[in-house]
């Protein structure tokens, strides 16, 4: 979920939750959450003219489900504010896996609070889908309120928490939370997380001069960062990308990369998914039948899934880590990284190729290698398949590909092969095209002789 209120504080995201609905929800905050005293930060900052007086997102991890709670309190200390402000207030969530739950939407004008949820505001549900010109599909719904009878000088206060989990991460959950940097002025700010000291959590804060503090209190770790970055030396444009990270802390449940492995394993087993008598089993037995060369028959399994499924994203339900089955992917003829992969592996394995999904992110290339295991180290997903000695790349959502191609390295640099057994991260090598990536041909005239 992602507040919309600036192109500042769009910046800052929460996570969906668990329960699933489409109706946005109006309860009080639960009892693990440490409220912020705003009369407190009032009366230390009694001068401050930041436009963001509380910034303060905490999460709790437990028994596989994510908490969310974040709590903004802005100022309206200008009239561009005030017309900025008095336009519609959004905040986004995906229905299939959360709900969305508002805890206040107040006014703070001299001293006294009203109650804009009491007094009548509530929000109105959207699904806009920005991103299907990319051909992506992902369900996520826009909740959006106006605020009416802002003056001048009033504070706006919006608390809310979402809940997250998700049945692909096989009882974990996991965060990636950005951290912006010092140019946002705030009167307070923090990020704290809690888990129980019963269950394992891995951690990792980038960031240069970030301190974080750990305690424990009622039986949870308590971990507290600040949710503003301090300035940042500036790297040079071509430094490697593990130098490049931005300030976030990750949080996961994961051991380690095998056990990242592990979990994705379960949701690529092929045995048994295309049926004998299916239309897609027919067009497996045409490659078979044309050759029994295996890299001739990798090429064409490659080919077929390439040029007969289009792309489309589908982050429906689970569908951002689930991928459809090959025959949903068959017959609907279309399908994102997730579901050419599922395809193109259970066609290899009918033809008795050996391959197996390996997990890349197309970003950040060698960075993947300073973070903490998780799913979010990822975005896409590929096909690793051997044949003798010769190891072949496989990328169904690519156009193009031949025979000639099948020896070329993507360029992201790190991988994680998904096994039953797990498996470390790897680096995938590098490697000259099989052919050229551009011809250039160039004619000279000279019927005309030299100028």
């Amino acid at each position: 979920m992602i507040f919309r209120l600036t192109a500042t504080v769009s910046l800052l995201a929460l996570s969906v939750s668990a329960k699933a609905g489409s109706n946005i929800l109006y309860e009080t905050p639960q009892s693990w959450i440490e409220q912020v005293d705003l009369s407190q930060v009032l009366k230390q900052k009694p001068d401050s003219k930041n436009f963001i007086v509380v910034l303060d997102k905490q999460a709790k991890f437990e028994h596989g489900v994510q908490h969310s709670y974040f709590d903004l309190v802005f100022r309206i200390q200008s009239a561009e504010l005030l017309t900025q402000m008095g336009s519609l207030l959004s905040a986004q969530w995906h229905p299939d896996r959360g709900d969305m739950i508002v805890h206040r939407l107040e006014i703070l004008r001299n001293g006294e609070t009203i109650d804009a949820l009491k007094n009548g505001t509530k929000f109105e549900v959207l699904r806009r889908e920005a991103g299907l010109g990319q051909n992506q599909i992902n369900g996520i719904l826009t909740g959006t309120a106006q605020i009416t009878g802002l003056q001048l000088g009033d504070l706006v206060r919006f608390s809310v928490t979402t809940s997250a989990a998700n049945a692909a991460l096989d009882g974990r959950a996991e965060s990636l939370s950005l951290i912006p940097t010092a140019e946002i002025g705030t009167d307070f700010n923090r990020l704290r997380t809690i888990w129980p000291k019963s269950e394992h959590l891995n951690y990792k804060l980038f960031g240069e001069k970030i301190a974080s503090e750990l305690t424990e209190k009622d039986g949870y770790s308590v971990l507290i960062v600040p949710a503003i970055a301090p300035k940042q030396t500036e790297m040079p444009e071509d430094a490697p990308h593990r130098f490049k990270v931005k300030p976030n802390l990750m949080v996961t449940q994961f051991t380690d990369w095998k056990d990242v492995s592990r979990a994705t394993a379960k949701l690529y087993k092929t045995d048994s998914l295309i049926a004998a008598d299916s239309a897609l089993a027919a067009e497996v037995g045409r490659i078979a039948s044309a050759t029994s060369d295996p890299k001739v028959r990798t090429a064409m399994a490659v080919r077929l899934v390439q040029d007969k499924i289009r792309y489309l994203f589908n982050g429906l339900g689970f569908g951002n880590y689930v991928p459809q089955t090959p025959q949903q992917t068959w017959e609907l003829r279309y399908g994102d990284c997730k579901a050419k992969t599922l395809l193109l592996l259970a066609i290899l394995n009918e033809l008795d190729i050996d391959a197996q999904p390996v997990l890349v992110n197309a970003s950040v290339k060698d960075a993947a290698t300073v973070m903490t295991p998780g799913f979010f180290v990822f975005d896409h997903i590929l096909v690793r398949a051997r044949v003798g000695q010769r190891t072949f790349w496989l990328d169904g959502t690519d156009t193009g590909t031949r025979i000639n191609d099948l020896e070329d390295i993507p360029p992201h640099r790190y991988g994680l092969p998904v096994t039953a057994e797990g498996a470390e991260l790897e680096e995938l090598g590098i490697a000259k095209p099989g052919r050229p990536l551009k011809e250039v041909r160039l004619t000279y005239d000279l019927s005309a002789g030299l100028v």
